[in-house]
């Protein structure tokens, strides 16, 4: 009788090697690997995604077939990227290596040994780091994806994923979302730092005052955090009036501390609250904050920024946004953010109206087609830096 496999599905559940010594290979795959028990049946232990066996009463379970070792047809396969400082580690401890640290012909680093059974290990750098490493050595996406084989789409999520500040992987299953100006403020001592380390560098901050027209007396800043952006604009233009929003106090504190002596009115309050007034301001900026939201709720924003600018002013975005010149498919990239977001609230239980911090970065052509409906004329993309772009948009 044939096995109906719809109905009846084979699960496998993991691979098992045998050992000659339970204590020393415990030793060797908890102690120097890492690795932690899931169960312990003596004869039989499992980590998870392997199992060791006693070698003895495994061949006492096959009716006594022999069992040979060191054939070299076969090996466990683990992750870590940092492979040259797991290298070093094994060498302390007197390991066989079958090879050192090599580079494979897909560009990946691994290093490959034995057990003390003569089974291979291998441990290898992730896929995402590695494409992470060959993009910080100048590779485009097509140089990677022919490097390595990987679809370009996978290539594109890595690179985005690992650009991000710290060490952040926000689409992760472990990531819980924070309210955003709880986010903010628990990171207001570190917000500068990580900002210039990796969101577009200080380049990003002191270029925007170019965008200024040159009578420019008045500006609004959405989003004005600690004021990186603020040093360039009080050069170009000492006796600026400026008007800063934001949610993180903290931070704002500390924007204060810089800038005791200028024209600086702030409100600890969200944009989207905040009453812009009419024709006031020459220049309304917005620096990396606006990546948070849906195309409706920056929709009913950039009109009230534009409602707010004097004629002839100008709007200035500076955000992480997802652009052809880094992305073969900057749509399909927009809509996994926005499913993300999605599936995290769910799987966490979040249904209030609550500001969560989450990126959500839309594309450039998204972005310039949100500023034409909402009445912004002459919109241009006047700078770039991998996921960092300035647009400016005059009214």
């Amino acid at each position: 009788m044939m096995m109906d496999t719809k109905e009846h599905k084979i699960k496998f559940v993991c691979p098992l090697i045998t050992v000659t010594d339970m204590k020393v290979s415990r030793n060797f795959y908890e102690n120097l690997l890492g690795q932690t028990v899931v169960t312990d049946f003596g004869e039989n232990v499992s980590f998870g995604g392997f199992a060791i066996h006693l070698r003895p009463h495994f061949k006492m379970l096959i009716d006594n077939k022999e069992v040979i070792v060191g054939g070299n047809s076969f090996e466990l396969y683990f992750e870590y990227d940092n492979v040259e400082q797991i290298c070093e580690k094994l060498k302390a401890e007197n390991v066989e290596f079958i090879h050192e640290l090599r580079e494979q012909p897909w560009k990946q680093f691994v290093v490959r040994f034995y057990d003390p059974d003569k089974n291979i290990i291998e441990i290898g750098e992730s896929m995402e780091h590695l494409i992470f490493r060959l993009y910080q050595q100048n590779n485009s996406v097509d140089e990677i994806s022919v490097m390595t084989g990987m679809d370009k789409t996978f290539i594109e999520k890595a690179i985005f994923m690992n650009n991000k500040p710290g060490d952040m992987l926000e689409w992760c299953d472990n990531y819980k979302l924070e309210e955003m100006s709880v986010f903010f403020n628990n990171r207001a001592p570190i917000y500068e730092e990580k900002h210039l380390e990796h969101i577009g560098g200080m380049e990003s901050k002191q270029i925007l005052a170019s965008f200024f027209p040159p009578h420019t007396k008045s500006m609004i800043d959405l989003g004005i955090g600690t004021g990186l952006e603020l040093e360039a604009v009080f050069q170009r233009f000492p006796d600026i009036e400026v008007t800063g929003l934001d949610i993180a106090g903290d931070m704002l504190k500390l924007l204060v501390e810089k800038y005791p002596d200028k024209k600086i009115n702030l409100h600890c309050e969200s944009y989207f609250d905040y009453d812009f007034g009419n024709c006031l301001y020459d220049v309304a900026l917005s620096v990396m904050t606006l990546h948070h939201y849906n195309h409706q709720t920056k929709m009913d924003l950039y009109r009230r920024i534009h409602n707010s600018l004097k004629n002839n002013g100008v709007y200035i975005e500076c955000d992480y946004m997802l652009s052809e010149h880094e992305y073969e498919n900057p749509q399909a990239m927009e809509d996994f953010y926005f499913s993300e977001f999605e599936r995290l609230k769910k799987e966490q239980g979040i249904t209030d109206n609550r500001e969560y911090h989450y990126d959500t970065p839309c594309t450039v052509a998204n972005q310039k087609k949100m500023l034409r409906e909402a009445g912004f004329s002459s919109i241009k993309e006047v700078w770039q830096n991998k996921n960092t772009v300035i647009i400016v948009a005059n009214k």
